[in-house]
């Protein structure tokens, strides 16, 4: 990318590198009789990325049957290091048969899932990073956090100095091997102002269980080059299940821990 935009001659100093992420896994996943990828992306790189996730879904003779991009279920900017949960939802087109009815009223949470002819069976992930030097607020903290069997009661800490438009929490659903096996979020419907704090409550899922079609790395890319390669050159000696250490136990009867990431909108910025 280029630091400015103009119509000038590009000069060496500024052309901007694309940040270095990996993907820590990735997962095929079927549930209700829709489809979708879960998995964890981090940015090992030393700057701040802008990530974009693009998920394709395969049949067992490689044709494509379905593309689209990670939506809500994601942060989309990443400090260095940092580590992020994600899902992407195959969408398709609403109201397309004669018989569908459009509904009267709008739905910000309408979702039509792709209808497949053939069984999705694999996937590729590419995942894009460019340099960002915006919505990087971070002064979001998580408190009184009380969990029990059916909801999460707690409140969010807004210790900046700037207004927070639209706070959103990240939830990620872990079984007793502590793997991933679902990826949830919800926006606070009221934003929060400087040094203030507001309540929230999340109602746990009751999902059956989740069924996992594909966990293969290999067509996994990150800025169009193989994510195993970079993430083993970049980072040669690892701690394992670093994220390990901030999972939260829950009583439910599929999920057993469950990992709460702080994401902010900040509609005017000073």
């Amino acid at each position: 990318g280029r630091r400015r935009i103009t119509t000038e001659q590009t000069y060496h100093e500024d052309i901007l590198k694309q940040p270095v992420l990996e993907i820590l896994s990735a997962k095929l996943v079927k549930y209700d009789n829709s489809y979708a990828l879960i998995g964890e992306v981090q940015n090992i790189d030393n700057v701040p990325a802008d990530v974009v996730l693009k998920g394709t879904l395969f049949n067992n003779e490689n044709k494509e049957l379905a593309t689209y991009n990670a939506k809500y279920h994601i942060k989309h900017k990443l400090m260095p290091k940092e580590v992020s949960s994600f899902k992407i939802n195959f969408e398709g087109i609403a109201w397309s048969k004669t018989q569908d009815s459009i509904p009267k009223t709008f739905n910000p949470d309408e979702f039509t899932p792709v209808e497949f002819d053939q069984q999705p069976t694999k996937f590729n992930l590419h995942v894009a990073g460019n340099v960002s030097g915006s919505d990087l607020y971070k002064d979001i903290t998580l408190s009184n956090l009380n969990i029990s069997s059916l909801s999460i009661k707690g409140k969010l800490f807004n210790s900046g100095l700037e207004e927070i438009t639209i706070p959103q929490l990240l939830i990620s659903y872990y079984d007793e091997n502590k793997n991933l096996v679902w990826v949830d979020h919800q926006f606070i419907e009221e934003g929060i102002r400087q040094q203030r704090q507001i309540a929230f409550e999340y109602f746990l899922l009751n999902k059956d269980r989740i069924l996992v079609i594909s966990d293969d790395l290999t067509n996994c890319f990150v800025n169009g080059l193989p994510n195993e390669s970079i993430s083993n050159k970049l980072v040669p000696t690892r701690i394992i299940n670093q994220t390990h250490a901030v999972l939260q136990p829950i009583s439910h009867i599929e999920y057993k821990f469950i990992k709460i990431e702080l994401n902010s909108y900040i509609g005017n910025p000073n």
